[in-house]
């Protein structure tokens, strides 16, 4: 009985055709790092002449390392497109106090003109939020794709199983930088004294402007 709790599991072999070489009709046993491929003995020789060459084994824990590193790497995005539209979001709350500050010193035939800016505002923070929330569920998906293989390949002992069917999680994802993406607010300090100055100045200047033909 000890030495069968000793006996440690492994992958079955499934496939064999893909355990082997389709060039050289050998093994593969080695990984080169050059081409990220599972090679044999003799493709060292060849196709791989001169390429950086390690054993399976030792690909395979470099590779369960990249693997958790990829993970947190993804939950790293996601935080921070979590925190970006948390800044998108205050930003269109902090747009909004600054123009109803600036409106209240104005008057009501303004309003329109702080609706439409405000509208902008939000648009704009708006679609930058879509575009992150559509990036922060492709990176929750690709998160749960690691998870789900993860526990898997991180138990396996099978260094070509796990580098023939693994490589691809590590890749890292064409995502978008947004540490300097802001909302550009429009400004509102003094804009409604100088329009109504100049409201003012045109109608001393030409008051029949203002007045309705009969």
């Amino acid at each position: 009985m000890s030495g069968l709790k000793r006996h440690q599991l492994t992958d079955p072999q499934k496939n064999l055709e893909d355990r082997v070489c389709s060039t050289h009709n050998k093994p593969l046993e080695l990984f080169c790092c050059s081409e990220r491929l599972c090679v044999c003995v003799l493709c060292v020789y060849s196709e791989h002449k001169g390429h950086e060459v390690i054993p399976l084994k030792e690909a395979s824990e470099l590779q369960k390392i990249q693997l958790q590193e990829t993970e947190a790497h993804v939950q790293e995005d996601i935080s921070r497109r979590m925190k970006k539209i948390t800044e998108l979001r205050g930003s269109v709350r902090a747009s909004h106090a600054a123009a109803d500050r600036e409106i209240s010193d104005g008057v009501k035939v303004f309003t329109a003109l702080k609706e439409s800016k405000k509208k902008d505002t939000e648009e704009q923070a708006e679609s930058l939020i879509q575009e992150i929330e559509q990036e922060i569920c492709e990176l929750k998906r690709r998160k749960t794709e690691l998870q789900q293989h993860s526990e898997n390949y991180l138990k396996s002992e099978d260094p070509l199983h796990l580098l023939q069917n693994s490589l691809h999680l590590s890749n890292k994802s064409a995502t978008k930088d947004w540490t300097s993406v802001a909302v550009c607010g429009p400004t509102y300090r003094g804009s409604m004294a100088r329009t109504l100055s100049q409201l003012e100045h045109d109608f001393m200047r030409k008051p029949g402007l203002f007045l309705k033909k009969s």
